[in-house]
């Protein structure tokens, strides 16, 4: 089983990519279908990325065989599987993903960035994760990382004030505070997939922030 849901031993198909390609791969169905996607490029998993409870992957596919399996979670039922080819940037939209957005995001990931905005801070000290963790931040994550498969990404924030950046996980816990200069933190990091917290913190007073990830070189 990978990620959520139920899916068949048997793969239901075979997608064999010729060339490096930037694709979307929606399931429409009549359940709370999933999707999972294994080949060269990676393990590409999804739940609801796609209208209601339907699974959709953006991802970029390096040349190769690929096996493709459509869960679902509850009950079984119909499906269509439809592919379609993404510009570079930009493509498909939700780049934005609003005030305390969350992320769904795997190796090759479109749109690439991806942003959310939100308030810095909180009422605890981030040394609560390590006495390397600056800031005070909120007790809950101001955002949801879900990692569908094995990335490296650069994560900023641009902020009115002094910021800094906890991100909690499995085996896991990255901070900065200073990392993308004029007092904003950054990390650049590989993480496997799972769900991942991001706290937004501060030194000295409070302030907004935009936090952008983008995959790292």
């Amino acid at each position: 089983m990978f990620g959520s849901g139920r899916i068949a031993s048997r793969l239901d198909h075979r997608l064999r990519v010729t060339s490096p390609v930037n694709l979307r791969m929606q399931v429409s169905s009549d359940t709370d279908s999933t999707l999972a996607v294994i080949g060269p490029g990676g393990v590409f998993c999804d739940a609801d990325g796609g209208e209601l409870l339907d699974a959709r992957v953006d991802a970029r596919l390096e040349p190769g065989d690929y096996q493709v399996f459509v869960g679902h979670i509850g009950s079984a039922g119909r499906y269509r599987l439809e592919l379609s080819e993404l510009s570079q940037v930009g493509a498909g939209g939700g780049s934005d993903r609003g005030l305390y957005g969350d992320f769904t995001l795997g190796a090759g990931f479109l749109p690439d960035p991806q942003t959310a905005t939100g308030s810095t801070g909180g009422t605890v000290s981030a040394s609560r994760y390590g006495a390397h963790c600056d800031g005070m931040i909120d007790t809950t994550p101001d955002h949801t990382l879900t990692i569908t498969s094995t990335v490296s990404l650069d994560i900023r924030v641009a902020s009115t004030t002094d910021s800094s950046l906890v991100i909690t996980g499995p085996g896991k816990v990255v901070c900065d505070d200073d990392g993308a200069g004029a007092l904003d933190a950054r990390v650049r990091e590989t993480f496997r997939p799972g769900e991942y917290g991001i706290y937004v913190g501060h030194l000295g007073r409070q302030g907004e922030y935009t936090i952008t990830i983008t995959e790292a070189d």
